[in-house]
């Protein structure tokens, strides 16, 4: 089977290969690297845009953000094809029901949130707003001042989806990630607390956030045992939220403040520190390692970047204790692994010699075509860049040697288990 052909087949028509990249031209040199391929992608979307799940019992639909991934990252056209097929099995289709005739109203919206049925009708209900008042406005009035920003439901991939349409001016996946967090609201605003409030008593804040998971977490018999719902990840953290509510609380109110930018420095690095954290020799957990805390952390990092003017320092230290209780949840539903000998910060003599720089370990992601790896890498790969100020850091090409080293592993795979 051709590779064009068989594209244009599965898609309906997508976009001939040859005019996948819009090169930049630099006197006589081209380069694709950092550019969007803007013609596909827009023709992706519209033509999956209510056709396939964004999520179907924990198997996300992030087709669009591994293809953007893949471009940034350097892949030629053939690698850019192969993460396309292995991720287009995957995807679930949308089945037709009379639900999706629905129409939302301005005092309507609110009804069904939590209610996965309403996928479609809230699809048309944000890209109506967005059509209307635009981007930023419908962001402001339904995210930071509406409930949305108060929702841990599914791992908090759709504020990453969201979050992607945004950065990359595609306001179909910004419709796309209201959607999915308006279907996936799970309400965890009591947990989050009032930022104010919490400084009437400053004695109990002073803990940080690794030592809150590895050091006092970890070894809380209270938290024994397993939180499997409905064998989703979705339902064992909705199980963990009503079951253990006051003993969550209590963790966070031991949160200590810190300034906005330090905080979310500080979870990007826990986020990148708990991937190599499993229970399997030659696995790595799905919720854990799969990237998804690390996509997360660096999407508030992104609103802020965007927003800050927008909004009070309140409105994001909520969307830092979200990530924050997002993050001690899945530790916990994810049977609370230990620490990795994995080392973040510091490597041996030996181990510097043996570790591979970051284009030999980007090579090796694309070429091996595993969709949460590329994720992983493009996120370290902005990781580095927004935080390590000088190449002696080497704390998250650490973990890409990690990553590269898993997916190039005879028997390496991806584990769901809590066990």
């Amino acid at each position: 089977m051709s590779s064009a052909g068989s594209i244009s087949t599965a898609f309906g028509g997508w976009p001939n290969v040859d005019i996948i990249y819009d090169k930049q031209h630099d006197n006589n040199t081209s380069t694709t690297v950092g550019v969007i391929p803007q013609s596909l992608l827009h023709k992706l979307i519209q033509d999956h845009h209510t056709v396939y799940h964004m999520e179907y019992r924990d198997q996300p639909n992030h087709l669009a953000r591994v293809l953007v991934a893949l471009h940034e990252l350097g892949a030629n056209q053939d690698q850019l094809i192969n993460g396309y097929y292995k991720v287009y099995p995957d995807l679930v289709p949308l089945l037709q029901t009379s639900i999706e005739q629905r129409i939302l109203t301005n005092d309507s919206w609110l009804e069904h949130l939590g209610d996965s049925t309403y996928y479609r009708p809230y699809l048309s209900f944000f890209q109506q707003k967005i059509e209307e008042y635009g981007v930023d406005q419908v962001i402001q009035s339904y995210f930071f001042d509406g409930p949305l920003s108060s929702s841990i439901g599914s791992q908090l991939q759709p504020i990453v989806h969201m979050t992607f349409g945004i950065e990359y001016d595609m306001p179909d996946i910004v419709t796309q990630g209201l959607a999915y967090l308006a279907t996936t609201f799970v309400d965890v605003e009591s947990l989050l607390g009032d930022n104010d409030s919490r400084h009437k008593n400053p004695a109990t804040n002073n803990v940080e956030h690794e030592n809150i998971l590895f050091d006092m977490v970890a070894a809380d018999p209270r938290f024994a045992g397993r939180m499997d719902g409905t064998h989703t990840f979705h339902s064992a953290l909705k199980l963990l939220i009503k079951s253990q509510h006051s003993l969550l609380k209590t963790y966070m109110d031991m949160l200590l403040s810190f300034p906005l930018q330090h905080a979310l420095q500080n979870l990007v690095t826990l986020a990148t520190k708990l991937i190599p954290c499993t229970k399997q020799s030659h696995r790595l957990d799905w919720f854990l390692g799969g990237g998804q805390l690390l996509a997360s952390a660096l999407a508030m990092q992104y609103l802020f970047e965007r927003y800050n003017k927008m909004n009070n320092n309140n409105d994001f230290q909520k969307l830092i204790r979200l990530q924050f209780l997002t993050t001690l949840c899945t530790y916990i539903v994810q049977g609370r692994p230990s620490r990795s000998p994995t080392v973040f910060h510091e490597n041996s003599f030996q181990q510097q010699q043996e570790q591979g720089c970051w284009d030999t370990c980007v090579s090796a992601i694309i070429e091996s075509g595993d969709s949460k790896s590329i994720l992983i890498m493009q996120s370290l790969v902005k990781a580095h860049r927004l935080y390590e100020e000088n190449e002696n850091e080497k704390g998250y090409l650490n973990i890409a040697n990690f990553i590269t080293g898993f997916v190039q592993a005879e028997g390496g795979a991806w584990c769901k288990n809590r066990q």
